[in-house]
């Protein structure tokens, strides 16, 4: 089995984050060799690298092209030649991994939306539900639904009861592997620091890309009580303690939904995304923010300071969440369905 996936300075490592808990579960299973396509990959990810030090996977750092031959294909990407390459590619089974704005972000078959197009050439997928809704009727869809799938860390800060222990005076701030947003990574820190001036908070920890990770330190590493560090294993711990979450709509969002945990979602998009406007839906203890209003220093510094005030952590929601068993069936199926066209063919 190949994973196809973005990862790198400028899209970040959301794509091969959202992947974790699909890839530890494959990485189980009895009858899947898992081999990971990133061509950007520098090694930042310890979580993968230990999978490919434990011989679990095999990381490949170049660009997965047509020619390759697995079994079965899994997609998760943006980029028009990823996708040129996966459709052209003579493998049976290619499963995209799609999100709400999936449709609206790839447009690459004769200059149309691709996923009714290329749903005809997929036999699965893994998705969001609202992502099967927008793009095509359910009754034709044998793939699988959810919001998220559970990786090792989630599962076990889930089942854990300090997740609902009083936190500590703490924000963590998580815009994604971007270096993109390194301006709005800056404005965040400058009002947070005014509330810690203020002495609302004790701890600000900010997670960045490696690609930025350095220029923010320059700025501001020599503040008491401030941490900035690539994104590590640390953050799952400092989001299960922290009083509150600063991210974009994304994976971290998500997790956090689940999790329980109070958070100031930033809509990083120009308008705002499906992931946003379905987590203003559901995300009782959020607050949200545009991205004209991070430039304006005395409107962010109220939005902290009513989130840090108001927000509560809640007890975790696991509902809609893939979990191990759902997969472990989901790929049963695909082999079960390859052996039948193996048998036909033959």
């Amino acid at each position: 089995m190949a994973l196809v996936a973005d990862y790198g300075p400028e899209v970040g490592a959301g794509h091969i984050s959202r992947c974790r808990g699909l890839i530890e579960h494959i990485t189980t299973f009895e009858h899947f060799q898992l081999t990971c396509f990133l061509p950007n990959y520098g090694g930042e990810l310890k979580w993968l690298n230990e999978l490919e030090r434990k011989k679990q996977l095999y990381i490949q750092k170049i660009s997965f092209s047509r020619r390759e031959v697995f079994s079965i294909l899994l997609c998760d990407s943006y980029q028009d030649r990823v996708w040129n390459e996966v459709i052209g590619s003579r493998i049976h089974y290619k499963i995209p991994i799609i999100d709400q704005d999936h449709e609206y972000k790839t447009r690459i078959v004769h200059g149309k939306a691709i996923i009714l197009e290329s749903f005809q050439k997929f036999e699965m997928a893994i998705a969001t539900p609202q992502a099967v809704k927008k793009t095509m009727n359910s009754h034709d869809f044998d793939g699988l639904t959810g919001t998220l799938i559970w990786n090792e860390k989630m599962r076990e800060l889930a089942d854990s009861q300090e997740n609902v222990l009083a936190a500590e005076r703490k924000v963590v701030l998580s815009l994604g592997g971007s270096d993109l947003i390194k301006t709005e990574t800056i404005l965040i820190i400058n009002a947070l620091i005014a509330l810690k001036k203020r002495n609302q908070l004790e701890k600000i920890v900010t997670y960045a890309h490696v690609s930025i990770e350095n220029e923010i330190q320059n700025k501001f590493g020599n503040l008491a009580g401030l941490k900035i560090e690539a994104f590590n294993e640390a953050f799952y711990g400092d989001m299960q303690t922290c009083s509150l979450l600063i991210c974009g709509s994304g994976t971290t969002a998500l997790e956090a939904f689940h999790l329980g945990v109070p958070a100031v979602i930033v809509n990083l998009f120009s308008n705002a995304s499906s992931n946003y406007m379905e987590l203003q839906k559901h995300y009782e203890n959020a607050l949200f923010v545009g991205r004209p209003n991070l430039s304006d220093g005395e409107y962010l510094v109220g939005l902290f300071e009513r989130a840090i005030t108001e927000l509560k952590r809640l007890k975790p929601n696991k509902k809609g969440v893939i979990n191990g068993q759902d997969l472990k069936v989901f790929f049963d199926s695909v082999i079960e369905d390859e052996s039948k066209q193996s048998m036909r063919l033959n």
